[in-house]
């Protein structure tokens, strides 16, 4: 199969079928393909020792109880793997010979969601806090804290995604 290929693209492919043209476009691009493939590759092992860093960060951070660090930890888990594997990605497209406004576009695109993922991180921590925080103020007599608990995470969650929405709709 893959001596096919190279001969159909060695021999000039006469005709113009869909497949033809790809197989064109992959000769002409095998380093930067590859290049890709290496960052995408590389960047999953890295976002995971990331993310294990930051894991032990917090430990070390909250020596309170193992269950709150393991509910922070674990609330920055996800966002910190689809960051660095979306990095990976986007350097690996770099690295393609892509026209420069194809590039902007990724580039505009990257920043959206990575500001959608720091977003999504920030709340999931402050979810976390929120839980926290009722534990503590269930532990209280006064009802007035719980009440301001429950009442200032929704204040906090709409702050954050007004801030993002204003953040993106600025610089896009």
């Amino acid at each position: 199969m893959n001596n096919f290929v190279f001969a159909a693209a060695a021999a000039g492919c006469r005709n113009s079928s869909w497949w033809c043209v790809i197989v064109k476009w992959i000769v002409e691009h095998q380093i930067g393909l590859l290049s890709f493939a290496v960052c995408l590759a590389v960047s999953i092992p890295v976002s995971i020792i990331l993310s294990w860093i930051i894991r032990g960060t917090i430990k070390l951070m909250l020596k309170k109880s193992k269950k709150d660090e393991d509910k922070i930890s674990d609330s920055l888990n996800k966002p910190i793997l689809f960051a660095g594997i979306l990095t990976g990605m986007v350097y690996g497209l770099r690295m393609l010979d892509i026209p420069v406004c194809a590039l902007a576009v990724i580039n505009r695109i990257y920043f959206v969601i990575t500001v959608l993922i720091v977003a999504w991180a920030l709340l999931r921590v402050l979810s976390v806090m929120r839980l926290l925080l009722q534990e503590v103020a269930k532990k209280t007599e006064n009802v007035y804290d719980d009440l301001l608990v429950s009442l200032i995470y929704p204040v906090i969650k709409c702050v954050v995604w007004v801030v993002v929405v204003l953040f993106v709709a600025e610089n896009v």
